[in-house]
């Protein structure tokens, strides 16, 4: 029966566009292979130094998944083993290798959950899973938050740090430098992005209370909320009942959804491309004033909306 090794920590996180799933490993004649910040097998192998270069390898790569899809639920009946090749060795028994595995998922959920009664005062790298109350006071440098659920604290995301998604009552307090967010969603609530920080897409009825600086929001969707938009800040493609409730200094904005609801100010520029032909909605020294709809030549006031 293989056993569980030592995993590796602290290696590069490499982004890919289709990854393996948590949790991956890679089982041998005598022992099993991981690493907590990586589900890509192709990584694994190079890491360990093994050759996938013969269509009959001595190793089997496998997948431990949550039935459920919640890798927060860690109750054993919820985890079942995938073995993630065709061609299995003669020694390879699923059902202890699957015992085997486990013994390295609970290590993870040891070393990389954090929840309730958690607290950090700073995380630089790894990959990390946040539920509860736990509160991490900074992460930077090249950590990644899968995600954040539950009453979850990041009070400050910086450097290149990657929140890959925040739901639920979850709540971040600065993201800024080059850091990411790729989705707030629930309930979630960030208080300022700024730098050149982005969000991919702001979702649900997530909320950003400042975004400014040189930030980016990709996408808003559904009646997700942007409190106030200041500096050179953007929001890229606004949808469905999305709100922006002050769109001011130099920022901008583009609205694809008739549903939308914005206020412009100071020298802030809105793009309706919802509208045919698009307009254009300019606002300089403090005046409020809307083209949208309204016939050409024509500007009304938005102070209402």
């Amino acid at each position: 029966m293989p056993r569980a090794c030592r995993a590796v920590r602290g290696a590069p996180i490499l982004a890919r566009t289709a990854m393996c799933k948590f949790k991956s490993a890679i089982v041998t004649r005598t022992q099993v292979l991981h690493d907590p910040d990586v589900d890509w097998h192709d990584d694994l192998l190079s890491q360990f130094g093994l050759d996938d270069r013969t269509p009959h390898p001595d190793f089997v790569r496998v997948e431990m998944l949550p039935n459920n899809g919640d890798v927060f639920d860690h109750a054993r009946r919820n985890w079942r083993l995938k073995v993630d090749q065709d061609y299995r060795p003669d020694w390879f028994h699923e059902e202890e290798a699957g015992a085997a595995v486990w013994e390295t998922v609970q290590a993870t959920f040891r070393s990389r959950f954090l929840t309730t009664g958690h607290l950090r005062e700073e995380l630089n790298y790894g990959r990390w899973f946040l539920d509860g109350s736990a509160i991490i006071k900074r992460l930077g440098d090249v950590a990644v938050v899968k995600e954040a659920r539950g009453a979850a604290i990041l009070r400050t995301v910086g450097d290149t740090a990657v929140v890959e998604r925040v739901c639920g009552r979850a709540r971040l307090g600065t993201v800024h430098d080059g850091a990411t967010v790729k989705e707030a969603c629930g309930a979630a609530q960030i208080n300022r992005v700024d730098g050149s920080a982005t969000v991919k897409a702001l979702a649900g009825r997530a909320r950003i209370k400042e975004l400014g600086g040189c930030a980016t929001v990709e996408r808003m969707l559904e009646h997700s909320t942007i409190e106030r938009m200041t500096d050179s800040a953007t929001v890229g493609c606004v949808r469905d009942a999305a709100t922006l409730r002050r769109i001011g200094g130099s920022a901008t904005a583009i609205i694809y959804s008739r549903q939308a609801r914005w206020s412009v100010r100071d020298h802030a520029v809105v793009i309706c491309r919802h509208e045919s032909p698009m307009k254009i909605a300019v606002a300089q020294s403090g005046a409020r004033l809307d083209v949208r709809g309204a016939p050409p030549g024509r500007r009304r006031d938005r102070s209402a909306r």
